[in-house]
C-alpha cells in the first residue's frame, strides 16, 4: 500500500512528530510512505496549495491520503478524486468555530470516507457539529526510542517542548520560571521549539534570550528524545491540547509532568501529573515548586508508569490502528 501524508508545513509540532512516528513503522512494515506539505516555504494562496498537492499526488499515486489538521483535511478531500482520505483532527483549538472552515466541513462530508481524531473531547465537538460522519478514536503514539535515561540527573533542566504561540501561554512560562529561579537559583528551565516574536513583552523576550538566563528559549530541535533524557521534569504551561504528543514522549521517558487542569483532563488519571488551574501562573508556580522539592519521589513515580504508557500509547499499536482503518477506507465507498 501506498500512503500519502499531508500536512500544512514542515515546522515542529504534535501533528508533525505524529505523522513522523506513523511514517516510520509503516515504512519498516512495508508500507510505501511519503510526506508533502501545503506550504513548503511559505504560506500560498488557495490555488497554489492545490496544485502543488494534486502534482504530488500524481507523482506518488498512493492508494490512501492520510491528512493531519484542519486546512490539509479540506485540500486533500478537494484534490483527491477517488482516493481515499482519512482525515486527521489534531488542532486543539475548535477550528470549525471558524465560519469557513465549518462550511467546507458541510461541503465536503460526502467526499469523507473517514474522520480521525486523537481525542473523545475532539471527537465529541466534531459529532456534535456532524453527527452522519463516522470519527474513529486513535490517541496519539509515541516512538519507541522515547525511553528513560539509564541515569537520572536530578540537577537536569526543567524543559518545555513546542512551538512558542499564545495556546502554550509562554507569558505564564515566564512568570513562573523567574518565580522559581528566585526561589532556587540552581533550577534551570529550557523551552524548545520555534519562537513567534510578539508573544512576550520585550523585556521578558531579551530577558528569556540572553545567554546567562537561567530560563532560556533555545529554538527548534530534531533531538527531542536526547532533550528529554537529559532533563529532570517536563513543564507544559499550555491552556489547551487535544492529546499532546509532548506530554506522551515526556511521560514514556519517565519525567514528571507539570501541565494545566485543561491539558490533564486529556491525558490518562493515572499518569503522574503535578496539575495547576490552567492560565493561572501562581498555582503552576506552586506546582513546579511540588515536584522540584520532592523530585525523587516524583521521577519514581514516573518510571513506574512507563510500562502503562507503552502498552497504551506504543506507535507501533497506533499505526496498527491506522493500518485498520486505511483497508476500511480503501474498501467503503464515498458516502
Amino acid at each position: 500500500m501506498r500512503v500519502l501524508q499531508v500536512l500544512l508545513s514542515p515546522r515542529i509540532g504534535g501533528a508533525e512528530s505524529a505523522a513522523a512516528s506513523l511514517a516510520e513503522v509503516w515504512e519498516g512494515r512495508g508500507l510505501a510512505c511519503h510526506m508533502t506539505y501545503l506550504d513548503r516555504d511559505r504560506p500560498g494562496g488557495a490555488l497554489a496549495r492545490a496544485f502543488g498537492l494534486r502534482e504530488a499526488i500524481r507523482e506518488v499515486q498512493p492508494d490512501v491520503i492520510v491528512s493531519h489538521s484542519a486546512l490539509p483535511n479540506v485540500y486533500s478531500r478537494l484534490v483527491a478524486g477517488a482516493i481515499p482520505v482519512i482525515c486527521v483532527l489534531h488542532s486543539a483549538a475548535r477550528d470549525f468555530d471558524d465560519p469557513k472552515l465549518k462550511f467546507a466541513e458541510r461541503l465536503l462530508q460526502h467526499q469523507t470516507r473517514s474522520v480521525v481524531a486523537v481525542s473523545s473531547a475532539q471527537r465529541e465537538e466534531y459529532v456534535a457539529l456532524f453527527p452522519k460522519q463516522r470519527v474513529v478514536l486513535i490517541p496519539n503514539g509515541v516512538a519507541s526510542r522515547f525511553a528513560p535515561a539509564a541515569q537520572f540527573d536530578l540537577r537536569g533542566p526543567v524543559v518545555t517542548i513546542g512551538r512558542v504561540v499564545a495556546q502554550k501561554d509562554p507569558a505564564l512560562w515566564s512568570a513562573v520560571t523567574r518565580a522559581i529561579c528566585v526561589e532556587h537559583g540552581s533550577a534551570r528551565f529550557e523551552w524548545f521549539g520555534p519562537f513567534s516574536p510578539g508573544v512576550l513583552s520585550t523585556d521578558d523576550e531579551r530577558w528569556h534570550h540572553r545567554s546567562d538566563s537561567p530560563a532560556v528559549f533555545r529554538g527548534p530541535t530534531k533531538n527531542v528524545d536526547e532533550v528529554l533524557r537529559g532533563a529532570a521534569v517536563l513543564f507544559h504551561p499550555a491552556r489547551r491540547e487535544a492529546h499532546s504528543v509532548a506530554l506522551l514522549e515526556a511521560a514514556a521517558t519517565g519525567l514528571p509532568i507539570v501541565c494545566s487542569s485543561d491539558v490533564a483532563a486529556t491525558m490518562p488519571q493515572w499518569l503522574p501529573m503535578s496539575v495547576f488551574s490552567t492560565g493561572d501562573a501562581r498555582d503552576a508556580t506552586r506546582a513546579v515548586r511540588a515536584v522540584l522539592t520532592d523530585l525523587e519521589s516524583w521521577r519514581e513515580r514516573a518510571i513506574g508508569a512507563v510500562p502503562q504508557v507503552v502498552d497504551n500509547f506504543g506507535i507501533e499499536r497506533t499505526a496498527r490502528t491506522y493500518e485498520s482503518e486505511m483497508v476500511r477506507a480503501r474498501q467503503a465507498g464515498v458516502s
